[in-house]
């Protein structure tokens, strides 16, 4: 990862790798008394650096002030707790023995002889101390004075002499040199300029974390050291200046062992000694127990509702504190305080109170109360669940996706159905490969719905996915030529920890496409609002070509060794980013915007995520991404810094992190690469720089033995192809016997089969390796290999021909790109150094309204039959999930008829509407996101005529067709007449329903038999009928004139019937009319 290891190594002449963080339970780590266990030190850290995961009020707020140091200094400077008091009055110069404190509880041996001045500040005498005179503390009867301790403060007044070194103040288990890497002590360096109180317990690589600087000058001052299992803190003249609460496995039992170990004053166990050169007075130490599980009690702040488990501290400082709960609904383990929190069921009566009391056998009762609600009922929780699910944008689908499985919120079974499983699966396939394997067609763009629903509920919720076509040839098919993106420099500009990239087209010449000082791709953590606050770069670019070969991604570390000030102040394996900065890009020119995506976080006490790569198992249709993070709580073997694993087919969703290597010393940078023999071969920065192989990608490795002299049992050996096994170390397989001393930050990659060259023992060397000689700080050394699995000499070698351009390339990837993306970056990027950041569409450019039909396919046209509707579901795709309504209008509203619901019961943030055809024509109907009136989706509704079945009204009027005026009264025949008028008229109109139909059968037949025959009529004499008698001038039902019909009757009469036809007319249309409004009544509410 660069230069801090070459500085550490000029420092303290060991491997560079071992000066990263120590393991947590290393074999030569001291045994910590019972009182304070490893284990209830995790767990109060855990304790008070959280507040349940499901908290409801400020506690997250309050609860880290049990871990940000004492809230009062005068209460870890109570002269009721001394230990130790020297004012240094009485002493003489040239004074030789032992000095008795004030509580003659604790003597000092001088050791040379005693030299005094004056303390400027009170005018007293004080001590000179200096290479030949120093101070040994132990109690009277020899024991050490630190012994079973875990919380103290150490007082005094000096006055600094000296620029370096300068031990005022040093415990440590035994009076040993200490070793660098694996130091244990509590030291106290006072300068004229600086004061630092150093707290180590490491084993493997030096962890820094629990260490406190300040300011100091040359004249007298005043200083505290606080020191206690949460906390350590630094004052100066009663003012604090830092405090640091990273001191898991650092107490002072864990430090100095079971005796207590030694405390000097005045030197420093390093080398021969190191000794503080200046004057020292007034010399006090307390018992800081009560003060510092007093606060720790005080600041604790739980939760004032948890619905699921969390953890409280059971002990503090060699304190233990018991827990007691009133109530089942909270039950605490006396060992671990994990707190069980058990739910009222969703029908109970009410939420539950709880009073948690602590304990603490030093100190009075603390009691917190803790509100356990009732569970959610089951579709609370589905929907929760469902809305919970993040597919990023589905716009601009290429290759495989995530589809979840288990809620986020509630771990709900959520089961997929795709509306195409050829185009996007929606069941595991038979090698394994979980729902969401996108298969794209060449035949264009398909549009898929997904639909999740919560088994067990009828809930469900779609999204519309857009699969782009296939390429027509993979562009990883036609590859010849080479990109190579790294960063630069030496950390000393903040452009040097950015993405550059360079060219090449037979892999040897290389052409760098900007200047120094000009990246390609940038970024800083104002693009994410990154809460780390330090990290404006990135290194070790890795890039990633899909299976499709038409989208790269670029993995990368979020990390900027110049802006947290140079690897010496950098802590970058304790307060690194947890996340990897992605880009990708289907052209090589232009990029999304870079997101961070949080990897390590998951891992306890994770201090960042390094130098990530990614291989795409083709099996399990899935990107195996692999990176480096430094974590004493995960850690089994040595060094604390090791090898994990995560999978994903997005580069947005992972899977929980994996411990994939753990082994003693530090593992950082590992490459991987499947080779043509079917084995996956892997390189790492390690202190062997061993070439293992393996036919199981995933199989996880974690060896005990191997040290910085011998590797015996640091690598697994044997011939198992299910395991990581050693081939050999890269400087035995080459003959340079180079090792992790001079090389870190290797690349293996894949040479074209038209650049693969053939050295002098015929070898075809078609793999190549890089390796950064960060020690020399020159950059990239390259090799090559003909066989990755061969122990022979002759298929490794140096590739000599290579020239990597003038700019120097530190920890980067290559990656084999076609002639087309080859002349693309050219053109866009040689030469241009102005052209930075060239990004594509943001995420708010992918968003996306479908309208879908009730199949579940994307509506562009839809026709239904007059008086049928249909029912159609606008559905967002929206990243950032702020879609949630829509507004629906038709442009011909007669033709159809539309009513609207949210369908909140149906899905989760879409809106349905149905449309019921009421006209023959044709409509647009067009749907608005509400929030963002720029997404619409317009789509067309034909109407068309019904197809009905008019079987009953044909035999209705054609049984009326029989019927003759002559024989029914006026009244009723003018009734009949009316309705079949109004029948025949339905056989031809377009616009009418099957109840329109069904209505005038019913009408026409009712009327039919409804008709009343004329009475008989008298013979007037002479044998004539009376006038109006007979047929004359009438038709029958089918409409003839009889043949003796008279042509004319009088006014009168003419206007009689005519006002009875109309108003038996009216009378059928009113019977209609309102059969009509029934109709519509009845289609409105259905």
């Amino acid at each position: 990862m660069g230069n801090w290891k070459k500085a550490m190594a000029i420092i303290a002449t060991v491997p560079m790798l071992m000066t990263l963080a120590p393991a947590a339970n290393a074999a030569d780590a001291p045994t910590q008394p019972a009182t304070q266990t490893a284990a209830a030190q995790q767990a109060l850290q855990a304790a008070v650096a959280q507040t349940t995961t499901a908290a409801t009020s400020t506690a997250a707020a309050k609860a880290a002030k049990a871990a940000e140091g004492p809230s009062d200094l005068a209460n870890y400077t109570n002269d009721a707790n001394l230990i130790a008091d020297y004012n240094f009055n009485d002493v003489k110069a040239d004074q030789t023995g032992t000095l008795t404190d004030a509580t003659k509880e604790v003597k000092a041996t001088i050791n040379g002889k005693a030299a005094v001045t004056t303390n400027a500040t009170d005018k007293s005498t004080a001590l000179t101390l200096g290479a030949g005179n120093w101070l040994n503390l132990t109690n009277a009867d020899g024991s050490a004075v630190l012994g079973g301790r875990h919380a103290v403060t150490i007082s005094y007044d000096s006055q600094a002499n000296q620029t370096t070194a300068g031990w005022s103040v040093f415990a440590a288990p035994n009076a040993t040199a200490q070793t660098y890497g694996k130091e244990h002590y509590l030291g106290v360096m006072d300068q004229t300029g600086k004061i630092t109180a150093e707290r180590y317990n490491n084993t493997s690589g030096r962890n820094s974390d629990a260490n406190v600087s300040g300011t100091s000058n040359a004249n007298w001052k005043h200083v505290d050291i606080v020191v206690a299992d949460e906390f350590s803190a630094l004052y100066v003249d009663g003012k604090q200046q830092a405090v640091s609460t990273k001191t898991s496995g650092a107490t002072l039992p864990a430090i100095l062992g079971d005796n207590g170990g030694v405390l000097q004053i005045g030197k420093g166990n390093w080398v021969n000694g190191e000794y503080f050169t200046g004057a020292i007075d007034n010399l006090k130490i307390y018992d800081a127990t009560d003060a510092a599980v007093t606060d720790v009690l005080n600041n604790l702040t739980i939760a004032d509702t948890a619905t699921k488990d969390f953890t409280v501290p059971v002990a503090s400082n060699g304190v233990a504190i018991a827990w007691t709960s009133d109530n089942a609904a909270i039950t605490i383990d006396a060992k671990t305080g994990k707190a069980t929190v058990k739910r009222p069921a969703a029908n109970a009566a009410s939420d539950v109170k709880v009073t948690l009391t602590a304990s603490p056998n030093k100190a009075e009762d603390y009691t917190f109360t803790v509100t356990v609600p009732r569970e959610e009922s089951n579709d609370v929780k589905a929907q929760a669940d469902l809305a919970a699910i993040d597919l990023g944008s589905l716009t601009d689908v290429r290759s495989d996706i995530t589809l979840p499985t288990t809620g986020e919120k509630y771990g709900s079974d959520i089961v997929w159905t795709s509306s195409a499983p050829t185009v996007i699966s929606d069941t595991v396939s038979d090698k394994g490969a979980a729902p969401g394997v996108v298969t794209r067609n060449k035949d264009g763009d398909k549009i898929v719905v997904l639909t999740a629903r919560v088994k067990g509920s009828e809930l469900t919720r779609r999204f519309v996915a857009t699969v782009k076509q296939a390429p027509a040839k993979a562009a990883s098919e036609a590859t010849e030529d080479y990109l190579f993106a790294h960063f630069t420099g030496t950390e000393g500009r903040t452009t040097d920890e950015q993405i550059y990239f360079a060219t090449s087209k037979d892999g040897s010449k290389w052409i760098d496409t900007h200047t120094n000082g000009n990246p390609v791709l940038t970024w800083d953590k104002s693009q994410t609002g990154n809460s780390r606050g330090k990290d404006d770069g990135v290194r070790d670019p890795y890039l990633v070509r899909s299976p499709e070969g038409d989208t790269v991604y670029l993995i990368a570390t979020e990390l900027s060794i110049h802006n947290r000030g140079g690897w010496g102040a950098a802590a970058a394996t304790s307060t690194g980013s947890p996340n990897l900065i992605v880009w990708e890009s289907h052209d090589m020119v232009t990029w999304s915007q870079p997101r961070a995506v949080d990897v390590a976080s998951k891992i306890p006490d994770a201090g960042m995520a390094w130098a990530p790569e990614a291989y795409w198992d083709n099996d399990k249709q899935q990107y195996m991404v692999y990176w480096a993070t430094a974590s004493d709580a995960s850690n089994e073997s040595g060094d604390h810094t090791n090898m994990y694993y995560s999978t994903t087919r997005d580069f947005v969703h992972f899977s929980d992190p994996v411990k994939w290597i753990d082994r003693t010393l530090s593992v950082i940078d590992t490459t991987m690469i499947k080779a043509d023999d079917g084995y996956y071969y892997r390189v790492s920065g390690d202190t062997y720089l061993g070439i293992e192989r393996s036919k199981n990608p995933y199989a996880t490795t974690t060896t005990t033995g191997g040290s910085l002299t011998s590797m015996d049992g640091y690598y697994n050996t044997g011939d198992d192809p299910d395991q990581w096994t050693l081939v050999g170390t890269f400087g035995d397989l080459t003959g340079t016997g180079l090792t992790g001393r001079q090389l870190e930050g290797p690349e293996l990659f894949f040479y074209s089969t038209d650049d693969i060259q053939t050295n002098a023992a015929g070898k075809k060397m078609k793999y190549g390796l890089m390796w950064d000689q960060y020690s020399s700080g020159k950059g990239y050394t390259p090799y090559r290999s003909a066989d990755l699995g061969s122990t022979d000499k002759n298929d490794w070698g140096f590739a000599s021909d290579v020239n990597f351009g003038s700019l120097k390339k530190r920890h980067g990837t290559i990656l084999p790109i076609t002639a087309a993306e080859y002349q693309a970056i050219m053109d866009t990027y040689n030469g241009k150094d102005d052209v930075t950041n060239n990004y594509a569409t943001t995420a708010a450019d992918k968003r996306s309204l479908t309208v879908l039909d009730a199949n579940d396919r994307a509506a562009s046209e839809a026709t239904i039959a007059v008086g049928e509707n249909a029912t159609f579901t606008a559905v967002a795709n929206d990243p950032d999930d702020a879609l949630t309504s829509v507004k629906w209008e038709v442009k011909d509203a007669s033709k159809v008829e539309m009513a609207v619901q949210n369908a909140k019961s149906r899905s989760v943030k879409t809106n349905e509407a149905t449309f019921t055809g009421k006209q023959v024509g044709t409509t647009t109907v067009t749907a608005t996101s509400t929030e963002d009136p720029s997404l619409t989706a317009t789509f067309t509704i034909h109407v068309v005529k019904a197809d009905l079945d008019y079987s009953k009204l044909q035999a209705a009027i054609d049984a009326a067709g029989t019927k003759k005026e002559a024989d029914y009264t006026a009244d009723s025949w003018n009734t009949f007449a009316a309705a079949l008028g109004a029948a025949r008229a339905m056989l031809t109109n377009d616009n009418a329903t099957q109840k329109d139909v069904n209505a005038a059968a019913s009408a026409l037949v009712s009327a039919t038999e409804a008709l009343k025959a004329k009475p008989s009529t008298p013979v007037e004499p002479g044998g004539k009928p009376s006038e109006g008698d007979g047929n004359g001038g009438k038709t029958d039902a089918t409409g003839k004139a009889d043949a003796q019909s008279e042509s004319a009757g009088s006014n009168t009469s003419m206007l009689s019937r005519t006002g009875v036809a109309v108003g038996a007319v009216a009378l059928v249309a009113v019977a209609l009319a309102g059969a009509g409004v029934a109709l519509e009544l009845r289609r409105r509410r259905s």
